[in-house]
């Protein structure tokens, strides 16, 4: 069913950009060249009849392929085959009932209206009248309606205008340049078979036209591709990744190609249509534009694809390389001086790359050059990329909570703990039977791997070292799991004060009541929250938001005291203190970004239980520049 519907789809896509890229050559190519050159040869008459019988066509296939297009959205809505949607009005309700049924409806409208101006038009009339930028107009709504059938409708918010006015632009632009080929193919060929000096100068004047109308149709195409891209892929990860990307990514190759046949076009063979050269110049243009026809056409098929499955925005990227670029190089301090040399020396490359194709002569040196200039491309590589895996771009859907944690920390004692320790440091009574080292996860080198990374592992095992367990941890626990390791490794840090406390790690997540209602960590952004582990509730300061964990039955909230009461809070804070059964009075502080900051529990000094320490003590955190997990460069080393 999808492969029929991409099929319908690209079908009616070509149909349209077919009718009325027709409209806007007649308009704005063909009609002025005739009418300043010779209104009334008859070649021009036999040519306007071609592009009307490519117009009427256009639009028989355009009904029909909207009808098929009605009936297989209805059938996939409805789930019922085909044959049943006639009888059950699932295609009536589909019509009346949503926005697609509406949009359809109206250019079902539009497409007749421009049927009937069609049967009326006559060949030689002069341009630019009222009727003709009316029709323009029409033209270019059934093309601008076409975004709102497809993602370019369906980004919510002032976001989505912006997507949806880019993408509306850019299958107007499209229908200009990709549907006004095929006549502008057939002009040629009948001026150049007419080959008298009138339709020489047509042809010159309808070329030029043609040209400079391309030159602001690729101009949109390029600036509303490009927004369109960010809004429906967004990053290079699922641009490669991903069908959706895949498919993308050929059809920018396309486009390009066209491009690169249209510079050819206006730079070398415009120019010859004035000189005696112009018959040859004549057929090759003819060729081109077959060309660039015949690829716009395998980017419609591509476009029903693309708008027949997710976006890859909504899809989890598989990385096909095994290396991946590292942004954390620059905010490095040991790393950012050789990033920044590797950068000069790449774009020194590349500039001896660029001179030494330039050159004539001298090529064996040239070549030694290229060669000399890519070897030190790739050597530079070294700064800026770091191992990737197939799952390296995924992003854990667990929302890093509190219930996560103590999930993946039952799995991390069920599996893993017997090589790593119970507390992750590698010291597990199964390590001295292995041949090597075990890691010790709570160590700086667990956060050069992405979430994607430390799933790829888990399940997939690393080499020698690590057995996979891909068939003992489903998905969701691998996330759990992995929730829980990053909490472990943040823990470690907060318990050794590293760095004299400025230690800044995400919160985890939860879900406490509150006298005025229940407030998720992202609703307490904005102040200072003290997390307290069982006991009474402190006494805070006034940009202090106090939370209890409570051991015993949760007790009231307070008006500047909140409870939170989910079964696994307990469990997954005792992570953090590193001792479960001496939990009760821990606290942690978390600051108005979020992040966790310090971890204080009896018996440490200074005592928090002081208002007036506690009060330092966050006045300390505000005054320090936070010191958060150590960036992928900076775990990783490269080798430093």
């Amino acid at each position: 069913m999808v492969e029929v519907l991409i099929a319908v789809r690209a079908v009616h896509v070509a149909a349209t950009i077919a009718a009325a890229g027709v409209v806007f050559f007649r308009l704005w190519v063909a009609a002025p060249a005739f009418y300043a050159w010779d209104a009334s040869a008859p070649w021009q008459d036999r040519f306007e009849r071609q592009i009307n019988n490519i117009a009427w066509s256009s639009l028989a296939i355009f009904f029909i392929s909207a009808g098929a297009w009605l009936l297989l959205v209805a059938a996939d809505v409805s789930g019922q085959p085909i044959g049943g949607v006639f009888g059950s009005g699932a295609a009536a309700t589909l019509l009346t009932s949503t926005r697609f049924g509406r949009v359809f409806i109206a250019r079902c409208a539009g497409a007749l209206a421009l049927t009937i101006y069609l049967l009326r038009a006559k060949p030689g009339t002069p341009p630019f009248s009222l009727t003709d930028w009316a029709i323009a107009v029409l033209a270019a709504g059934l093309l601008g309606a076409l975004a709102l059938m497809g993602h370019g409708g369906a980004t919510p918010g002032e976001a989505g205008i912006v997507h949806l006015v880019a993408d509306i632009a850019h299958a107007i632009a499209a229908g200009v340049w990709v549907g006004a080929l095929l006549p502008l193919a057939l002009l040629l060929a009948a001026a150049r078979h007419a080959g008298d000096p009138p339709a020489l100068a047509a042809t010159r004047d309808a070329t030029r036209r043609f040209s400079n109308l391309g030159v602001a149709s690729v101009a949109i195409l390029l600036v509303t591709g490009i927004v369109n891209t960010i809004f429906l892929a967004g990053s290079v990860p699922a641009l490669l990744g991903t069908t959706y990307g895949q498919l993308l990514v050929l059809k920018i190759i396309l486009f390009l190609a066209m491009v690169a046949i249209a510079a050819v076009n206006r730079l070398k063979l415009t120019p010859q249509l004035f000189t005696g050269s112009a018959t040859a110049a004549m057929r090759r243009l003819r060729r081109n534009a077959l060309i660039e026809a015949g690829l716009g056409l395998v980017i419609i098929g591509i476009v029903g694809a693309l708008g027949s499955i997710p976006p890859a925005l909504h899809v989890e990227p598989w990385w096909p390389l095994p290396f991946r670029f590292d942004s954390d190089t620059f905010r490095t301090p040991t790393l950012r001086v050789d990033a920044a040399l590797a950068t000069a020396a790449a774009v020194i490359a590349a500039a001896a790359i660029v001179a030494a194709v330039a050159s004539r002569r001298r090529r064996r040196a040239a070549i030694l050059a290229c060669l000399i200039a890519l070897a030190g491309l790739f050597w530079n590589l070294q700064f800026f990329v770091v191992p990737a895996f197939p799952t390296s771009f995924y992003h854990s859907p667990t929302n890093f909570t509190l219930a996560s944690i103590a999930r993946g920390h039952a799995l991390f004692e069920q599996h893993c703990a017997g090589c790593h320790g119970a507390d992750g440091r590698g010291n597990g009574p199964n390590a001295l039977a292995l041949d090597m080292e075990t890691s010790d996860l709570t160590a700086a080198h667990v956060y050069a791997h992405s979430d994607g990374d430390l799933f790829w592992f888990i399940g997939h095992g690393i080499g020698d070292t690590m057995p996979g367990f891909g068939d003992a941890i489903d998905d969701q626990a691998r996330w759990n799991l992995i929730d829980f390791i990053h909490a472990n490794a943040d823990a470690a840090r907060l318990q050794r004060r590293i760095n004299d406390g400025p230690n800044a790690f995400p919160a985890p997540n939860f879900t406490a009541d509150c006298a005025d209602g229940s407030k998720t960590l992202e609703d307490l952004r904005g102040r200072f929250v003290r997390l307290v582990v069982g006991g009474a509730p402190p006494a805070s300061g006034p940009d202090v938001l106090t939370i209890v964990v409570p051991v015993d039955p949760a007790p009231a909230p307070g008006r500047d005291v909140c409870t939170l009461d989910e079964p696994d809070a307990a469990a997954s804070l005792a992570n953090y203190r590193g001792d479960a059964n001496a939990l009760s009075g821990s606290e942690l502080l978390i600051d108005p970004d979020g992040r966790l900051r310090a971890l204080w529990y009896p018996g440490r000094k200074p005592d928090w239980n002081d208002p007036a320490v506690l009060a330092a003590e966050i006045a300390k955190l505000r005054a320090t520049p936070a010191i958060g997990r150590p960036t992928q460069a900076a775990a990783h080393g490269h080798g430093h």
